[in-house]
């Protein structure tokens, strides 16, 4: 029976020395995965360095700085004010640090010389960030409507070159911009209008990449009351080339366009900080119906 008992002991003893091993070995695994290094190997490759220490936090700012520089002209800069908005945050002037990570928008302000600019979205990287921007000069543009024939320049108001009115007429007229070199209208808001909406049916705008649109803009005060309008946006007119379209004019049936006026007017988009949303939009102008463009272009002429 002692013997027995002696057997049992050294059993026991044994297997408990296995189970202290097995603890000690989980242990030892434990350890070595808790202090796994930062390089670590995908599938048996070459080390990748995860570049992140997960006990190390990152104080280190950025110096922030900002730029202008003319889009169509190499080298040559622009004076700008930046409104920066950090993470979604108000925009602001005078910011010159942000932490590394730190989402920023950025709107580039020259308000004189040359239109605004737009940086939706900048991850700040390094310990200097800076952040530099095309701005496009504002073109002076000359515009030109021409008679059905073509050949004739009608006068820009009414005078010595009108169109002749036809009794439920349908007009075509060639419309020209010339822009200036190493300069650009941006994209642009044009309405047309007939100074008759029961004389005149329907104006449209083809050429310039014009695509229609709806609403009259806030901005716009038609030259009667009973006018008709049609609204048309159109690409930019960016450099001293002469780009040519057309305007239609169709009457009413029975009715006649005499001693009536048509109208083109074109606005330049910009980019700005709306006052009642706080957002940076690009249009003609803000939510309240307030002009933002730099450049208005209007040609009109008479039925007679």
């Amino acid at each position: 029976m002692n013997k027995k008992g002696k057997l049992r002991a050294g059993v026991v003893w044994a297997i408990g020395a296995v189970i202290v091993m097995v603890i000690l070995a989980g242990g030892l695994v434990f350890l070595s995965v808790g202090n796994a290094p930062a390089d670590e190997t995908k599938g048996g490759g070459e080390p990748v360095d995860s570049g992140v220490n997960v006990n190390q936090i990152i104080t280190t700012s950025s110096t922030l700085s900002f730029s202008g520089i003319d889009a169509l002209s190499n080298g040559t800069s622009v004076d700008v004010t930046a409104y920066v908005s950090k993470d979604d945050q108000a925009y602001k002037t005078g910011v010159t640090t942000a932490n590394q990570g730190d989402m920023l928008a950025v709107l580039f302000v020259n308000d004189s010389t040359y239109h605004n600019a737009f940086a939706s979205s900048e991850t700040v990287s390094g310990v200097d960030f800076p952040v530099q921007k095309n701005l496009y000069k504002n073109a002076s543009v000359t515009s030109k409507v021409y008679s059905t024939t073509g050949l004739a320049l009608l006068t820009n108001g009414g005078g010595a070159n009108n169109e002749s009115a036809l009794s439920g007429g349908a007009y075509t007229h060639k419309i020209t911009m010339t822009g200036t070199d190493k300069a650009s209208t941006q994209d642009m808001v044009c309405v047309l209008e007939a100074s008759d909406k029961t004389k005149a049916k329907e104006m449209k705008l083809t050429g310039f990449g014009a695509v229609k649109e709806g609403d009259v803009p806030q901005a716009y005060t038609p030259s009667a009351t009973t006018s008709e309008m049609w609204v048309y946006t159109v690409k930019p007119i960016a450099d001293a080339s002469l780009q040519e379209g057309s305007i239609y004019l169709s009457s009413e049936d029975g009715q006649s366009m005499t001693g009536k006026t048509a109208k083109i007017t074109c606005y330049t988009k910009e980019y700005f900080i709306d006052p009642l949303t706080g957002d940076v939009m690009y249009d003609i102008e803000n939510e309240q119906g307030t002009l933002q463009s730099m450049a208005t272009y209007t040609y009109s002429w008479v039925y007679t």
